[in-house]
Formats: structure tokens, sequence, C-alpha cells
């Protein structure tokens, strides 16, 4: 057989294996997303749990956010539910004298649960910056420093959105920060302002009823009403 004969016969086989690659690799990597995607719906699944077990412990859904003597936001939902998402140690470590940003807390950054990323944005986890927020205003289930309770939902529960996802926010674990109903976009995916979004092909939600779902193909009238927790006066 000839030089040129084997050297054809060579990039032939090439020419397949290559082929063969691009028809499996999509479906790998789409399996792949899908186990990231269900993953990250259980990160939210676990998190709905524990403000269950807040609500069933205090009588209310944590606040989103405790103020310090300062008068501003020091600690986060997020801390506060650290007990119920068997984080005790690091609980006890937090110290709730000082901002979530004081010298003894800032040191617990690079601890924070796995839970509060999405493991579709490893960045995150590295960077202990988390993908899961609530949405602070009037009328919603966190309300700021107030409290909510399950019987102040009276618009369907299954309807009412408790948790989102959400990316490229930067907003460290403990900090008490959030998405604001007042100043966020309420277009899925908006690139130009913070809102519920996703590396995944839509955003999961948590809604009151500890219900998980994801929100595609629904209008920002739709999305803006969910957050809300009674009917609104037209």
């Amino acid at each position: 057989m000839s030089a040129l004969i084997k050297s054809c016969l060579l990039l032939l086989g090439l020419l397949v294996l290559v082929a063969a690659v691009a028809v499996v690799w999509p479906a790998i990597q789409n399996q792949r997303d899908v186990a990231s995607s269900s993953k990250c719906s259980g990160h939210l699944s676990m998190l709905s749990l524990a403000m269950h077990n807040y609500h069933a412990a205090h009588g209310h859904f944590p606040p989103a956010y405790v103020l310090g003597p300062d008068g501003k936001p020091w600690h986060s939902w997020r801390v506060l539910l650290l007990p119920d998402i068997e984080q005790d140690k690091l609980y006890k470590d937090y110290n709730f004298n000082e901002p979530w940003d004081g010298p003894n807390n800032s040191k617990l950054q690079a601890r924070m649960p796995k839970h509060y990323a999405c493991p579709s944005d490893p960045k995150n986890l590295e960077k202990g910056q988390t993908n899961y927020f609530v949405v602070v205003g009037p009328d919603t289930v966190f309300p700021g420093t107030e409290t909510t309770k399950l019987e102040d939902v009276t618009r369907p529960r299954r309807q009412t959105i408790q948790l989102v996802e959400a990316v490229g926010q930067d907003v460290n674990w403990m900090e008490p920060r959030d998405l604001s109903f007042d100043s966020m976009s309420f277009e899925i995916n908006d690139p130009n302002l913070p809102s519920i979004s996703s590396k995944h092909r839509a955003p999961h939600v948590i809604m009151v009823d500890a219900t998980s779902g994801y929100l595609h193909g629904i209008s920002p009238l739709e999305v803006r009403t969910m957050f809300l927790i009674r009917e609104q006066p037209k």
C-alpha cells in the first residue's frame, strides 16, 4: 500500500472521528447541563425547606436583613438560615456584634455553603458569592426588616415567588443585599439591569408553597405580580 493511500485512509479515519465527536458531544453536554440544572434547583429547594423550618421555629419567615446599631443592614437571611441547612459551626463562628464585612465575618467568605451557589456558576462558589436571592419590597414575602407569615400570603401560594436564581450580581453570600422590587427588571435574563437570570436555559424559582419551577415565556407584568403576596386594587 502506497504512502499516499495510507495518508488518505488516515485522514478519512480522522474525519470520521471528528464527525462522531460532533454528533456525540452535544448530547454529552446536554446531559451535563440537565444534571447541573437539577442540582441548582435542588439547592433552591433546600433553602426553601430551611425557610419553612425557620417559619416553624419562629412563626414567620426570616427577614430579608437585620439592621445593626448604626441603622444599616448588617446581617442577611442567608446567615439566619445557617442552622437550618446544618451549618451550626459556621453560624457559631459568625459574629452578630459586627456587620457582615467586619474583621471576623469577612474571614468567613471562603466558607460559603455550597447550597448558596449554582453548580453552573463555579466561579461564584470560588469567590464566596451567591446565586440565590429574595426580592425585597412592600407587599412581597420579604418587605425588609419586617417579617411575613404564611397566612399573610393571600394570593395562591403556588403562584407566589419566594426565592429566585440570578447571575452576575457579585454579592457576597453574607451580604444583606438582594434584588429590589422597586429597581429590578422583571424581564427574564435582562442584560442591563438586575433580574431573575441563569446560566441555564431558564432561571429556577421556588414558590411559597415550596414547589420549584422555571420562568420561561412569561411577561414582565406576570413576573412582577408573582412577587406580591396579596391581590392589588385595580
